[in-house]
């Protein structure tokens, strides 16, 4: 279990887990949320990583992949997600 930050905005305190800000189902609303309009930069380009998932997994294996690499509460961080599509490509992918 994650310690959760305390953060005030707007003078309202707010308890925040930040592995809520690193996971991959924020980021897939991120992505649906401003996908469009985000400028091409490392930060769009990265969303794009859950459209290539996606893409080779389909739907519900994807689902099913991102539930069995979430930690003890619940939550996959992009950098556990980017570390299993690597792996994905180095084992799966063939090779010339």
């Amino acid at each position: 279990m994650s310690d959760k930050h305390t953060y005030v905005i707007n003078d309202i305190e707010v308890e925040i887990d930040p592995r809520a800000l690193d996971d991959v189902r924020t980021l897939r609303l991120l992505r649906d949320i401003y996908g469009a309009t985000i400028s091409p930069d490392d930060a769009a380009k990265s969303l794009k990583l859950f459209d290539l998932f996606d893409r080779i997994l389909g739907d519900e294996q994807a689902e099913r992949v991102t539930r069995e690499l979430a930690d003890a509460d619940g939550y996959t961080s992009i950098e556990v997600l980017g570390d299993f599509i690597g792996g994905l490509f180095d084992n799966a992918v063939p090779k010339n």
